[in-house]
């Protein structure tokens, strides 16, 4: 209140004595009210644990913990959350050798379920990941970006991969170079420079001889936007034909349009700020309809 911080009383995160919190790291989803806590669980063979978390006031209410994958990690365990934009949670560590492993968890209340554990497949042949930010979101781009090491040779050059989801599947680029550097350094960490700030990050490391600065970069993934005077209201139909800019063509306003391609059958389609469709609604949502196949879609103008 004002410039005091009033502490509240100690609560008990665990539910069991078996846990042992080890290199972790946590985000709050102000979107689903929901905190993400992961760690790497020494006392549980360092398998990846997540817990999440909600808080009524000043108390505590922690779900159980949940164990991300039965091997062990080696090192930090990342997570960041882009539930703003639809694009979920994700959770990354290294397994072993130059092995990046992830996860995008869905969850219902406080708990998670943790679905496919997949690896990256671009990485350096030689890396070191560690830092209590691995992994971030980026909400300008709305993408995710890991930040680690490539130590091979006698490099200990920064680098990046680039997260993008699509239709719910997390897919990550090809490892980019953002510092190069032959000084050892250690904890590279990511994290967006604030809102509006043109999708630039700033990857920091510490360097690991005298004088042990910490040093920062500046990264900038390329990506584009678009503007939309799309509405909920003004949502009319899906255009018979590809047209250009200020072309015309007819519209379909209901009944149902054949001209689709790659539709999953059954799914409900979102219209999106750049006209395209989509199973995850935009800002705003706009149903656009319901696949009968995959090519021809029951239009909503409902």
């Amino acid at each position: 209140s004002g410039s005091s911080i009033t502490n509240s009383s100690m609560s008990a995160q665990f539910s069991g004595a078996d846990n042992s919190m080890q290199f972790g790291h946590m985000v709050y989803d102000n979107t689903n009210n929901t905190g993400y806590i992961v760690y790497r669980n020494e006392a549980g063979s360092d398998y990846p644990t997540i817990q999440t978390y909600t808080v009524s006031g000043d108390t505590f209410t922690f779900g159980t913990e949940t164990v991300i994958e039965s091997l062990a990690a080696d090192g930090y365990v990342g997570v960041a959350e882009g539930s703003a934009d639809s694009k979920g949670v994700v959770v990354a560590w290294k397994r072993s050798g130059t092995g990046i492993k992830y996860a995008t968890p869905t969850f219902s209340g406080l708990t998670p379920t943790i679905g496919t554990v997949s690896t990256v497949s671009s990485v350096p042949s030689a890396i070191y990941y560690e830092g209590a930010q691995v992994v971030s979101y980026n909400p300008t781009s709305k993408t995710f970006q890991l930040a680690y090491q490539d130590t091979s040779g006698s490099n200990y050059d920064i680098v990046t991969n680039t997260g993008t989801v699509s239709s719910g599947t997390l897919t990550w680029s090809n490892y980019v170079l953002v510092s190069d550097t032959t000084n050892q350094a250690y904890y590279a960490i990511s994290h967006p420079t604030g809102q509006g700030a043109n999708n630039v990050f700033v990857t920091q490391y510490r360097q690991g001889v005298s004088p042990y600065q910490s040093v920062g970069v500046l990264y900038a993934e390329a990506y584009s936007t678009s503007t939309s005077n799309l509405t909920a209201e003004n949502f009319i139909g899906i255009a018979n034909t590809t047209v250009s800019t200020n072309g015309t063509s007819k519209v379909r306003i209901g009944g149902v349009d054949d001209n689709q391609e790659s539709l999953t059958a059954g799914q409900l389609y979102y219209v999106q700020a750049n006209g395209t469709l989509d199973t995850t609604a935009a800002t705003p949502s706009v149903e656009a309809g319901k696949a009968l196949s995959a090519t021809r879609l029951l239009v909503n103008t409902s």
